[in-house]
């Protein structure tokens, strides 16, 4: 009968790099998400610093294709696309040849969120009677029925 080898697990810690973080590789890129200011609301500009050559903001916009990606849960989008769901929802990615520098782009991004609720719009258009000025139909009541 033949034996089976045993492999040794090492036990010991290594001093290669385990996370992501951690490599650095020359010429590498660095990326930050930028993400929703606001929990709910629409986005209404985006404003990004003057960003010098080899540095770049990505959004849905420049998603070619569809800016959906698979999911344990379902179908995502990648970015945001105007209508923020939850904060901290990423609305884009800037990226650069410096980490120090790209952090600093991303924090200088501006996000205008127009986060008036949606009753706020009604109650204002319902004061001024401009949303259902016009008369639909009349109902008659008479005697309380």
């Amino acid at each position: 009968m033949s034996e089976k080898k045993k492999t040794k697990k090492s036990g010991s810690v290594s001093s290669q790099s385990e996370f992501y973080s951690d490599l650095s590789v020359n010429g590498m890129w660095y990326a930050k998400i930028v993400r929703a200011p606001a929990k709910s609301g629409s986005i209404t500009s985006i404003t990004t610093p003057d960003l010098p050559d080899e540095y770049y903001f990505f959004t849905a916009r420049n998603v070619p294709g569809k800016n959906i990606i698979d999911s344990p849960s379902g179908k995502i989008p990648l970015f945001c696309e105007g209508s923020i769901s939850y904060l901290g929802e990423p609305v884009g990615i800037l990226t650069g040849p410096d980490e120090k520098q790209v952090n600093e782009y991303a924090r200088d991004v501006v996000i205008t969120v127009d986060d008036t609720p949606l009753e706020s719009y009604l109650e204002e258009t319902d004061k001024s009677n401009e949303l259902f000025s016009a008369v639909m139909a009349k109902r008659i009541l008479k005697d309380g029925t």
